[in-house]
């Protein structure tokens, strides 16, 4: 996070695997690239969280996306902490949706 209203991110894309054990997997750039995007947070910012407002429930779909929406004083909470691992919507240049990935 910049500040509470800008937060920096890595572009991440999902990569399907075909005949393995699991359906994909997610890859961020190459190794060495330090490229980020930053990008305000829209006050009306969608939060879907894999582990509940509190963080302790698990609350995701079967793609392992965050399904509880919570605030964007959490979304902003969280981010701040940092390894928010999450797929994030863009529109007109803010953050409008954000569906944290679970992780264990």
């Amino acid at each position: 996070m910049h500040d509470e209203n800008v937060a920096e991110y890595r572009p991440v894309k999902f990569v399907k695997e075909y005949g393995g054990s699991t359906s994909g997997h997610f890859e961020g750039p190459p190794e060495g690239d330090v490229t980020a995007f930053a990008a305000p947070i829209a006050k009306n910012v969608v939060f879907l969280s894999a582990v509940g407002c509190d963080g302790k429930d698990q609350t995701i779909d079967s793609e392992y996306l965050g399904t509880q929406r919570c605030s964007r004083d959490k979304l902003v909470l969280r981010a701040d902490a940092g390894d928010l691992r999450a797929l994030i919507t863009v529109q007109g240049g803010q953050i409008v949706k954000v569906a944290e990935i679970y992780a264990a």
